[in-house]
C-alpha cells in the first residue's frame, strides 16, 4: 500500500511543476540553434532530425548536435531525450537522482523498443529521469565508439563507487561546491576507465550527421509507434532497404575486431581499420560505377523490389575525399538506387588513428 500511496503523491507534485513549467525541447545554451515545428529549439545541424522524430509522434525534451560547426569550433557530446508518456512511465521523482522505481513503469514492451533501437543504431539507450522526474530514453553517442566498451568502463568498481558518492551528494544537507568535486571526480575516473577500454573516440561532425540519421532511422523503423506512422512521411523522408544480416556470411565475419591484429597495425602505422554496420548510407555520397553485369542488376533489382530488403554492402570510407569508396556490392546499391531509394545498409571500414581498445 506504501508504493501506492508515495506515487500519488509524487505523480501530484509532478503535475503540480509540470503546470508551472512548460516543457519544451532545449539544446545547449552555447550552440547554433533553429526552432523547431513543435515548439522549442534545437542545434541547427539537428533541426530536421528532431523534427521527423516529433513528426512521428515522440516529444523530445533535450537533445544536443554534437557538432563542431553548431559549437564555434568545440566538440560536444551528442544526446538526445525522448519524454515518455505518462500511461508508460509514471512521471516523479524516482530511486535515484536518475533512476525510476521498477514499479514506475507500465509499459516495459514501449520502453525496450525506445532502447532497442537505439542500441541497433549504436546509441548508448538508458531510461533516464530528465530534471528529476520526467522520465525520457536517453540517448547517447559512445564515448569509445563502442557501446561494449562504455559498458565495460562504466562496470568498473572505481567507476561505479564514484557514480554512488555523486548521487549520495545530489540530495538535501550537501552544498554546490560538495557536488562539483564529487562530480570533477567521477569525470576524471571514467575517463581513466574510458583510457583502459579504446580511449574516447573524437567523432568527426560527418560521423555524427551520419549517426543521428542511423538513429532517427532506427526509431523510425523499430521504435513503438512505428507502425502507425503515416505513409505519406515515409515518402518523402530518407529510405533504405532493410539489412539481411545474415544471407552473407562476410558480414558476422567482418565485424568481428581481430583486436591483436588491429594494435599491430596501430603500432607499425599509427592507424587501424574498423568495420562498422551502418543502417542507412547515402548513395549520393558513394562513389558509385554503372553495374558490369546485368543479369546480377536485373536479380538484386527483382529482390529487393519484392522484399524490400538486401544483403548490406561493403564499403570504405575515405576520409580524405570525404566519399564512400565500394568494394563489393555495386549491382545492389545499383538496384536499391534505380528503385528510388536513398540510402543502403553497409558495412563500413573505417580509418582508426587512436589505439584499438
Amino acid at each position: 500500500m506504501a508504493p501506492i500511496i508515495f506515487e500519488k503523491v509524487r505523480r501530484n507534485l509532478s503535475l503540480l511543476i509540470g503546470q508551472r513549467l512548460t516543457l519544451r525541447q532545449e539544446t545547449e545554451i552555447d550552440g547554433i540553434s533553429a526552432p523547431l515545428k513543435a515548439g522549442g529549439f534545437a542545434d541547427v545541424s539537428i533541426v530536421g532530425y528532431i523534427n521527423e522524430i516529433n513528426a512521428m509522434g515522440y516529444k523530445t525534451v533535450a537533445s544536443c548536435s554534437g557538432m563542431r560547426r553548431d559549437h564555434h569550433g568545440h566538440e560536444e557530446s551528442p544526446y538526445l531525450s525522448i519524454e515518455l508518456p505518462e500511461d508508460v512511465v509514471t512521471p516523479g521523482f524516482g530511486r535515484t537522482a536518475h533512476d525510476v522505481f521498477p514499479w514506475q513503469i507500465k509499459n516495459r514492451a514501449y520502453v525496450d523498443s525506445l532502447i532497442r533501437a537505439g542500441e541497433l543504431a549504436n546509441w548508448v539507450s538508458e531510461l533516464e529521469l530528465y530534471m528529476l522526474f520526467i522520465p525520457t530514453v536517453h540517448y547517447e553517442l559512445p564515448k569509445t565508439g563502442s557501446i561494449e566498451n562504455d559498458r565495460r568502463a562504466e562496470s568498473e568498481p572505481t567507476v561505479v563507487q564514484a557514480q554512488r558518492e555523486l548521487e549520495e551528494v545530489m540530495g538535501r544537507g550537501h552544498t554546490y561546491e560538495e557536488f562539483m568535486e564529487k562530480l570533477d571526480r567521477r569525470d576524471a575516473i571514467r575517463e581513466q576507465a574510458y583510457k583502459k577500454y579504446g580511449g574516447i573516440k573524437s567523432w568527426s561532425d560527418e560521423e555524427m550527421d551520419q549517426m543521428w540519421r542511423n538513429l532517427v532511422t532506427s526509431i523510425r523503423m523499430h521504435g513503438p509507434i512505428s507502425q502507425t506512422y503515416s505513409c505519406h512521411m515515409k515518402a518523402v523522408l530518407p529510405s533504405a532497404p532493410e539489412a539481411l544480416m545474415d544471407e552473407d556470411p562476410r558480414v558476422r565475419q567482418r565485424l568481428r575486431l581481430d583486436i591483436e591484429e588491429a594494435r599491430r597495425q596501430y603500432e607499425q602505422y599509427g592507424e587501424w581499420y574498423e568495420n562498422v554496420f551502418v543502417l542507412m548510407v547515402p548513395i549520393a555520397q558513394i562513389e558509385l560505377t554503372p553495374p558490369w553485369n546485368q543479369l546480377r542488376y536485373e536479380d538484386n533489382k527483382k529482390k529487393i523490389g519484392e522484399t524490400g530488403k538486401m544483403p548490406p554492402a561493403f564499403l570504405h570510407f575515405d576520409d580524405t575525399a570525404q566519399i564512400y569508396r565500394v568494394e563489393d556490392g555495386i549491382h545492389r546499391i545499383n538496384a536499391a538506387k534505380d528503385l528510388g531509394y536513398t540510402h543502403v545498409p553497409a558495412v563500413v571500414s573505417y580509418r582508426r588513428t587512436y589505439p584499438p581498445g
